[in-house]
């Protein structure tokens, strides 16, 4: 089995190999994906969300525009949440319960 620390990404013109820790969220952009990583780099994949497939212990669709990894999260205040890079995104209402659970899965609560 390889190393699932690691992502291979296969953009519209190369293969990338990059930790999986590294990416922050993943946005659509029609039937392609954006893929946005701690450093600011971006890359453009020939998939659209539905057809990317991630740990669910890392990652979750907050948003049918959005996947975020959830160990990237800095707060999360009414229905947005905000990422380690600044950017922001709201929390669809009906995936919003589900998010907390797994959001209080993932880290130790206080």
């Amino acid at each position: 089995m390889g190393d699932v620390s690691k992502i291979l990404i296969r953009t519209t013109k190369s293969i990338v190999v990059r930790n999986i820790d590294s990416i922050i969220y993943l946005k659509a952009e029609g039937s392609y994906s954006s893929v946005y990583f701690a450093k600011g780099e971006s890359l453009l994949v020939s998939k659209n969300l539905s057809q990317i497939h991630l740990p669910e212990a890392n990652f979750f669709r907050i948003h049918s525009s959005v996947i975020i990894n959830i160990s990237h999260i800095k707060r999360v205040e009414d229905n947005w949440v905000f990422l380690s890079d600044e950017s922001r995104f709201p929390i669809a209402k009906r995936r919003k319960k589900s998010f907390l659970l797994a959001l209080s899965d993932s880290f130790l609560n206080l």
